[in-house]
């Protein structure tokens, strides 16, 4: 009678125990999602203040204007990490604020 009912059950008790795996790796993929996503997040953030530090760096020409370096930055950013720029997707605001406030700690620091 032990051997019909687990017989009968069987089928049941697989479904629910693949259910629960998928349940798990379902779980296990929003997880390694979300960890790596942000990890590749901050890896173009990085990627992009570095741009923009370079480009600063490399502006250096006192004949030019402040829009002038600025967009000659935007240009090299472009350039240099378009990845970044396509997966992070600054607003021309934000990219600027960005440029200017590098542009003026390398003022501070005395590099322009």
């Amino acid at each position: 009678m032990l051997e019909e009912l687990i017989e009968a059950l069987l089928p049941y008790i697989v479904g629910a125990i693949g259910s629960v795996v998928m349940l798990l790796w379902g779980q296990a993929a929003v997880y390694a999602k979300r960890k790596w996503g942000i990890q590749i997040e901050a890896i173009d953030r990085a990627a992009l203040h570095s741009a923009i530090a370079t480009g600063v760096d490399l502006v250096t020409d006192k004949g030019m204007t402040a829009d002038q370096r600025i967009e000659a930055v935007k240009d090299y950013v472009a350039k240099s990490v378009p990845g970044a720029l396509r997966k992070l997707a600054p607003s021309p605001d934000v990219l600027t604020s960005l440029i200017v406030a590098k542009m003026t700690a390398a003022v501070r620091r005395g590099v322009t």
